[in-house]
């Protein structure tokens, strides 16, 4: 395969993919919430921020905010 010919992902394909493996993060630490806050209150607290926050970054890179 010649250098000319490499595959080129598109900027769409790699925001899509970011925006994604955030969401899982989010439903991750969501699915721990409730777990983490019996054990300790801290930390379930700390998960909840940790939601907010990855929210908030998936829907500024989907809508490419920098």
């Amino acid at each position: 395969m010649s250098t000319l010919t490499k595959r080129i992902i598109s900027p769409d394909k790699l925001v899509w993919a970011g925006a994604l493996l955030i969401a899982a993060l989010v439903l991750i630490h969501l699915l721990e919430v409730p777990d983490e806050l019996e054990e300790t209150t801290y930390l379930g607290l700390l998960f909840l921020a940790n939601f907010g926050g990855a929210v908030l970054a998936a829907i500024g890179i989907y809508r490419n905010y920098r």
